[in-house]
């Protein structure tokens, strides 16, 4: 059997902890007859010359989700390039509100997040505030209705 190995590399137990957001602690969640488990946490890549580089992944969980309360929706966003944190987080801001509004307008939850997901990109192209011609953000998520899981991914994460 393998014996877990001390910490060889060049960051310390205290600078990884600071590294790290989120909650590991696992959530429980019921819609409909479904039991939903899940936990999240980001630790902030080593780049050794960018040491202060920012974490460039964000993510968010809403539950009680849609129009009827009765849908959850988790995402996560990988942040590329030198603006990919602003990318990232502009996107988790404003995909929640914008594919909630549209599962009630929308035909189905498919077109709903392919409507939502593109109106984002769109407006992120157009965000002064973001220079988003060199950076951009993956990202992948999943809408959980009852007993179905929609899930969508946009740009290379798997």
């Amino acid at each position: 059997a393998a014996r877990p190995r001390a910490n060889s590399g060049p960051l310390s137990q205290e600078q990884i902890q600071k590294r790290l957001s989120g909650g590991v602690e696992v959530q429980e969640l019921r819609i409909g007859g479904c039991v939903y488990k899940y936990a999240f946490l980001s630790q902030r890549g080593f780049y050794p010359d960018s040491p202060d580089k920012p974490n460039q992944d964000a993510f968010t969980v809403h539950t009680r989700y849609g129009p009827k309360h009765d849908t959850a929706f988790f995402a996560v966003f990988d942040g590329h390039g030198k603006e990919g944190h602003h990318c990232a987080t502009y996107t988790r801001d404003r995909l929640p509100p914008l594919l909630e509004s549209k599962l009630g307008t929308s035909a189905t939850y498919e077109d709903a997040l392919v409507q939502a997901h593109r109106q984002v990109n769109e407006q992120l192209h157009m965000e002064q505030s973001v220079d988003d011609s060199l950076s951009g953000t993956t990202a992948i998520s999943v809408l959980a209705s009852g007993n179905t899981l929609y899930v969508s991914n946009v740009g290379d994460s798997r």
